[in-house]
């Protein structure tokens, strides 16, 4: 991704008032499903919470055009 459309990225996501807002490649992503696994393992109680995530953790699947995936908080 060039710099200007990530500046863009970043600078649009800012108006919207997220905090934050970071891009990762799609290959970055993998490990995430086994992590978000493992946390549950752990604090099963957590579940509810963490399951959801678990949707994103193969964006490739669902997206196979997909390069990267953009995080705002």
């Amino acid at each position: 991704m060039t710099q200007g459309i990530t500046q863009k990225i970043v600078e649009k996501a800012a108006s919207l008032n997220f905090e934050r807002c970071g891009i990762v490649g799609v290959d970055k992503m993998r490990g995430y499903g086994a992590k978000v696994a493992s946390r549950i393992e752990r604090f099963p109680e957590s579940e509810g919470m963490y399951r959801r995530f678990l949707a994103f953790a193969d964006p490739k699947r669902n997206y196979p055009w997909a390069r990267s995936v953009v995080v705002c908080s």
